[in-house]
């Protein structure tokens, strides 16, 4: 670190216009471009996404929520498969296994 601050400030002024002209080489854009742009508002951030519309029609919407739906009515009791299969393959192990199990 130097003992001179005004040097000082001149190398940090050229790193920033060396990263400055790195960002728009990157964006795309111009130095100028990027500083009316910062100075206008805009802003320069990738994580910042515009908001995309949405091009769902609301006759598909309905179908996609029917799908989703089916099956998951909480006033209707739903059946109980494993109970059912537990149930199938504990008859066939006692006739399968009339002679091994006892």
């Amino acid at each position: 670190m130097s003992s001179d601050p005004q040097a000082e400030a001149a190398k940090l002024r050229e790193q920033a216009k060396k990263l400055r002209e790195e960002a728009a080489e990157a964006s795309g854009m111009t130095v100028e471009e990027m500083n009316a742009a910062a100075q206008s508002g805009g802003s320069v951030y990738d994580d910042e996404v515009p908001v995309e519309r949405d091009t769902m029609s609301s006759g598909m919407k309905e179908r996609l929520m029917r799908e989703a739906n089916a099956g998951m009515d909480s006033n209707q009791a739903s059946p109980n498969f494993i109970l059912y299969i537990s149930v199938a393959v504990a008859i066939l192990v006692a006739l399968g296994g009339s002679g091994i199990l006892y």
